[in-house]
């Protein structure tokens, strides 16, 4: 059960990304997390590979080169609400026909990664969206990574609905590309239960089936899976849409486990 609101932080409803009359409550800029890997921001060499698009973006002390959110009452498709789970992640460049990955640790392994959770533009159309696909091949190296090229995702959504590119503001070159999955779907699917049990390599592909552009951390192909992943993700701090007479807004708030004890003393 989730706690009561605490110290709500109001965004602007300017803030609000809205692609359809069925789209996702993407995050204002401020308001997504950023991935760490130890004390530092989750970080890339810039200009390590190209095109830009494919180019991971990352200081490891000023800005990083993924983020991630989780937004309430975020996926709205047919009427029917559910949080969204999403990834964030800057580039040197906009768009093109290639594929963002964040590779997903969930069962505490550090050798190896169970999902490959991405962005698809590559191939034909029939072929591309928002893809979430259990690997066949986990590690031991980033190179290593591999799921069955013919074998359907366990989960896809379009990629009008659940992706788009940003500018990022103050930059003349860089970009958000940012892609989402209804959080129901993604636990039902790995059976995780807590964004505290994901930990997240970030790379880009040519193809949905591994790893052949950039490695994350200034490495390679070469590098340990154990050496480029993420710190775990931590609480979050939700970003939910209130819907009243004067449009929508966004607030931030914490979430916190509540223990049975504490679900006993409110019904009191």
């Amino acid at each position: 059960m989730k706690s009561k609101w605490i110290a709500p932080i109001l965004i602007a409803a300017a803030g609000i990304a809205r692609l359809s009359s069925a789209d996702i409550v993407w995050p204002a800029d401020g308001a997504w997390q950023e991935l760490k890997i130890g004390a530092n921001k989750y970080f890339d060499t810039r200009g390590d590979q190209s095109p830009s698009s494919i180019d991971l973006i990352g200081d490891a002390a000023s800005y990083s080169a993924g983020f991630f959110s989780l937004v309430e009452n975020g996926d709205i498709t047919g009427g029917v609400t559910n949080d969204a789970f999403m990834f964030r992640m800057r580039v040197g460049g906009e768009s093109g026909n290639y594929v963002w990955q964040a590779h997903l640790d969930t069962d505490g392994d550090s050798s190896n990664v169970e999902y490959i959770f991405q962005l698809v533009q590559s191939g034909n159309p029939g072929s591309q969206g928002v893809k979430l696909i259990k690997t066949t091949v986990g590690g031991t190296t980033l190179g290593d990574i591999a799921v069955d090229s013919k074998a359907a995702a366990d989960w896809s959504g379009s990629l009008t609905l659940y992706s788009r590119w940003t500018a990022v503001p103050g930059s003349a070159t860089d970009f958000y590309v940012d892609f989402a999955i209804p959080w129901s779907e993604f636990t039902a699917i790995t059976g995780v239960s807590s964004l505290q049990e994901i930990r997240a390599v970030l790379a880009t592909s040519s193809t949905h089936a591994g790893i052949n552009k950039d490695a994350p951390l200034g490495g390679s192909l070469s590098t340990q899976i154990s050496d480029a992943l993420s710190a775990s993700i931590p609480e979050p701090t939700v970003v939910t849409l209130l819907l009243g007479a004067g449009g929508g807004i966004l607030a931030s708030r914490r979430i916190f486990k509540r223990k049975p004890e504490d679900e006993d003393e409110q019904q009191r």
